[in-house]
């Protein structure tokens, strides 16, 4: 993905449950030519919506929501053979946090990343869901990260 489109897709904040399953469904099914809205049942829009950002922050599909090779690589692969491949994603879709020569992944704080993915416009419980998603796909790339970081807790709301 060049750099100029990953600066403007957000950072993924789907859950991953909902990316694996998604991910899996198609390792038994195929890959087809398209990924769009038909392939995903009767999920909620807002899980559709998060699913496809999510998909071409990570350079899943192109901007004609086809898929790239990558996609059709990390599909094909056994668990085990995944490593690799998530370790690429995470370097490409978090560039803005490797970018930076003042943030350390190694010892970073929650606080400090939770900033980093505000500077990427996010807000709110998204923030929470893309640091779930952050760790989650680190952990899946063998990504050494600081034992402080944590997904923050979800922003409270009064309930309206």
């Amino acid at each position: 993905m060049n750099e100029s489109a990953a600066k403007s897709a957000p950072p993924v904040y789907v859950s991953w449950g909902a990316f694996l399953s998604f991910i899996n469904r198609l390792r038994d099914t195929g890959v087809p030519h398209r990924i769009d809205r038909s392939l995903m049942g009767n999920q909620s829009g807002s899980l559709i919506s998060a699913l496809i950002a999510g998909l071409k922050a990570l350079n899943l599909i192109d901007d004609s929501q086809r898929p790239t090779e990558t996609m059709k690589q990390l599909v094909a692969a056994t668990d085990e053979e995944r490593q690799p491949i998530y370790k690429e994603m995470f370097e490409q879709a978090y560039s803005f946090v490797h970018s930076d020569q003042e943030f350390h992944l190694a010892t970073a704080t929650t606080a400090q990343l939770s900033q980093k993915f505000r500077e990427q416009s996010m807000s709110g419980s998204t923030v929470t869901k893309g640091i779930a998603f952050f760790l989650m796909l680190a952990k899946m790339a063998g990504v050494k990260v600081s034992p402080y970081l944590k997904a923050p807790p979800a922003p409270r709301t009064n309930g309206k």
